[in-house]
């Protein structure tokens, strides 16, 4: 089941191609303290065995949305698209008030889990997990298995759920995103924004394949405890600094052609303070 971290452009405006800054990451420091998240499993449930953490699978986009997933394992050594990297187990107190494997306080237990756990294995900090296509999956037992006493749920790994392929993983993703991580985890755009009636809108895509925009970093546009500025005001900050940074990415004193992804209001109230700049490649 798809819990992923990334961007998606829902509108574009004027000047420079700016768009909501989507689903962003918060920038807090990781407790990683047994306590933190869920004993992970050591060993089979009863009704199912418990998937293996650090296990590789051959995944298709069309294996993520679905809340279940059986493929099998195969070597790491060889081509894969997905690797478990956490496997966790709802407490006893959840179950016992569960309604069945479906129930919504289950679902929100493995997000927060799953996503705690990816912050640790894939290093990094908000910048890079924001200009990446790195993101997670979740997968949790069939409901015959779940009333058959399976307690597990499954966190994958994977590289760009939301374009239209998912990429190849190296055999260990542990620190996958610390320092310049490799192009084909990084975010580019298909096209330029534009804000020109039946321009392509393109989409979000891996840097190592034909692009025109590439997501160089972000920029704050405000405190965590501060109010919204207003939306002209958050894109005019917005736009402001990514042009300096698009101009220190490129080494000289103007940007050229760039875009940004900046925090609507909506946003704003989610803890979004980041926005998202873009570097035009090719024209």
């Amino acid at each position: 089941m798809v819990r992923s971290r990334v961007l998606a452009v829902v509108l574009l405006v004027a000047l420079a191609g700016c768009a909501n800054a989507g689903d962003l990451l918060d920038d807090r420091a990781t407790d990683r303290s047994p306590a933190n998240g869920p004993t992970p499993t050591a060993g089979p449930d009863a009704g199912e065995a418990a998937p293996t953490e650090g296990a590789c699978r051959r995944l298709k986009l069309a294996d993520i949305a679905p809340p279940t997933n059986e493929d099998r394992e195969v070597p790491c050594a060889k081509r894969h698209t997905a690797v478990t990297y956490y496997v966790g187990k709802w407490p006893a107190r959840l179950i016992r008030s569960a309604s069945g494997v479906g129930d919504r306080r289950l679902s929100g237990y493995v997000g927060r889990a799953c996503d705690r756990a990816w912050r640790d294995t894939v290093g990094g900090d908000l910048e890079a997990w924001v200009t990446s296509i790195v993101s997670w999956a979740w997968y949790k037992p069939t409901p015959e298995q779940f009333d058959q006493g399976a307690r597990w749920f499954r966190c994958d790994l994977v590289a760009g759920q939301s374009t239209q392929r998912l990429e190849r993983l190296p055999r260990r993703v542990d620190g996958i995103l610390d320092g310049e991580f490799d192009d084909r985890y990084r975010a580019c755009w298909t096209t330029k924004f534009s804000d020109k009636p039946n321009a392509d809108p393109g989409e979000l895509t891996s840097c190592a394949r034909r692009h025109q925009q590439r997501a160089i970093g972000i920029v704050r546009v405000g405190p965590s405890k501060a109010d919204y500025p207003g939306e002209r005001a958050a894109f005019d900050r917005s736009n402001r600094r990514c042009g300096d940074l698009v101009a220190k990415w490129r080494g000289n004193p103007r940007p050229g052609d760039y875009g940004l992804q900046w925090p609507r209001r909506s946003d704003w109230r989610a803890g979004e303070r980041h926005a998202t700049c873009w570097a035009v490649t090719r024209r």
